[in-house]
């Protein structure tokens, strides 16, 4: 068996009575842009943020209108920046300071969006680098990597357009985290994954993440130096594949310029830990099946289970704006307020995960959400019972694991954050770290905590078009956390997600 993640998860946990404090090196703080000196590249089309498609029908993934079209660059320029675009900017000494459509722990955004294009009328074959806060595509290489990309992500097959790859660079989440930063950049590159998947699903095509690649493969083609980065994700276009221009199996190594794109401080820490986790992660044998944690796995005994309350499907949700316009508005809005969450508008969170849970991943098993169990606190919802619940996304139901209103505890675990105790839920993402070792190796960790950021972006942008307040948290003193919960000792809670009402903004 191999215990790195288990052994990683572990020693990156907080502890009341062992916190080291540190400082942060100001003068060093990691730019939030990748820039290339000397690329050539594209601008992206002059599009708004704003359309108005609704918002049950991203989330519902509706079979796309364009299936049978190519994506144009209008098209293309949209999703990309409803995926990772600029939505505001605050005031920071003398410049700004810009917040983006996917979150980030810290505001740090560690992750980067490329992309693998085969090539159109208005766009050129090549691989481009996502430059949203310019609006512009870096090329970094010409040419169709079909081949290539399909030999190094099997799991997509032929029937893909484009595929879009996720990055991670490690030091902008470590200069403030320290060895604990790599859970972040994964949680952080599952929002990412997932706002890009809805983005995708907003300009009409359809789209499968995939967790599973050769890494060394989809590095080169990127050009990462994988002493500071590496790919976490894919994002595959579904659908017929465009004309390709001729591609090839192999590539070239990038010029030295393309991976000094990779330094973001001048003084950059290497933490062994996150080096050795991610390195261990990195191998990928054939796709495996991917397990489905569920409560017996977690060392929880359901008590009873109960259809979601009001539940009438997406379109039933008071949904209070239309999509683009909910990534546009969501913040981590924390000022929660000690009211109740209606029945209606828990069915609508409710059913938002589990259309995220399901699918269209289903199609590609790799990149299904099943390596983690969903459940949730309820401190104050109408028709539910304080308690500890978990949710069967397939049958649309929640099992009641434990009573009592356990969110005061909750709160105290979550570094005595005082604001979280109004939250009317604490959604917990879990699971089993030895199940994902026997399964998936120290692959399974990238799965899991993934999964649970893209689950917890679901969140964000369901209780945004709800007019409710949401922010995740990913700090929190673990042991306390999983004894909270009556978790078994192999399981572990990675991630947890406030919802509830905030003062109303008018």
């Amino acid at each position: 068996m191999n215990r790195m993640l288990n052994h990683y998860h572990r020693i990156t946990g907080y502890d009341r009575h062992a916190m080291v404090p540190h400082s942060l090196d100001w003068e060093n703080q990691p730019s939030p842009c990748k820039i290339y000196q000397g690329l050539g590249g594209v601008d992206l089309a002059d599009v708004s943020l704003l359309n108005d498609t609704l918002f049950s029908d991203v989330m519902e993934s509706l079979t796309p209108a364009a299936a049978g079209r190519t994506m144009s660059l209008e098209a293309l320029s949209r999703a990309c920046l409803l995926a990772n675009g600029p939505t505001g900017r605050s005031r920071q000494g003398d410049g700004w300071f810009y917040y983006r459509s996917a979150p980030s722990a810290g505001a740090l955004y560690p992750n980067e969006l490329y992309l693998v294009w085969p090539g159109a009328p208005d766009l050129e074959a090549g691989v481009y680098h996502v430059d949203v806060h310019n609006r512009r595509l870096t090329r970094l290489r010409r040419g169709g990597f079909a081949p290539f990309l399909r030999s190094a992500c099997p799991a997509f097959g032929k029937a893909v357009r484009a595929v879009f790859v996720v990055s991670a660079l490690f030091f902008r989440s470590a200069w403030k985290y320290r060895k604990r930063a790599y859970r972040y950049v994964l949680l952080d590159g599952g929002h990412l994954a997932e706002s890009t998947r809805l983005a995708l699903a907003a300009a009409g095509f359809s789209a499968s993440v995939v967790y599973d690649f050769n890494d060394a493969g989809l590095n080169r083609l990127l050009g990462l130096d994988e002493k500071r980065e590496g790919a976490i994700a894919c994002i595959g276009i579904n659908g017929p594949a465009i004309p390709e221009t001729p591609g090839t199996q192999d590539v070239d190594n990038l010029p030295g310029n393309v991976l000094q794109a990779g330094r973001v401080s001048s003084r950059e820490k290497i933490y062994p830990e996150i080096v050795k986790v991610h390195a261990d992660s990195s191998a990928c044998g054939p796709s495996a099946a991917v397990p489905r944690i569920g409560a017996n796995d977690l060392g929880l005994a359901i008590e009873s289970w109960q259809p979601v309350s009001g539940s009438g499907g997406l379109r039933a949700a008071p949904w209070k704006m239309g999509y683009a316009e909910a990534v546009v508005r969501r913040r981590s809005r924390r000022n929660f307020v000690p009211a109740r969450l209606s029945a209606v508008q828990f069915s609508g969170l409710l059913e938002s995960i589990c259309r995220a849970y399901l699918s269209p991943d289903r199609e590609h098993p790799a990149g299904a959400c099943g390596t983690i169990c969903t459940g949730f606190l309820c401190r104050n919802a109408e028709g539910l019972e304080p308690g500890f619940y978990l949710v069967d996304p397939e049958k649309r139901q929640i099992g009641r694991a434990g009573s009592g209103d356990l969110t005061v505890a909750m709160t105290d675990a979550c570094l005595n954050q005082a604001w979280l105790k109004n939250a009317a839920l604490h959604f917990v993402f879990m699971t089993n770290l030895e199940i994902l070792d026997q399964d998936l190796g120290s692959r399974g960790y990238r799965h899991a905590m993934m999964s649970a950021g893209r689950l917890g972006h679901v969140l964000y942008l369901s209780a945004t078009a709800l007019g409710l307040g949401c922010c995740g948290i990913g700090a929190f003193y673990d042991r306390e956390a999983e004894q909270i919960l009556g978790l078994n000792p192999p399981s572990a809670m990675l991630y947890l997600v406030g919802v509830g009402p905030v003062p109303d903004r008018g």
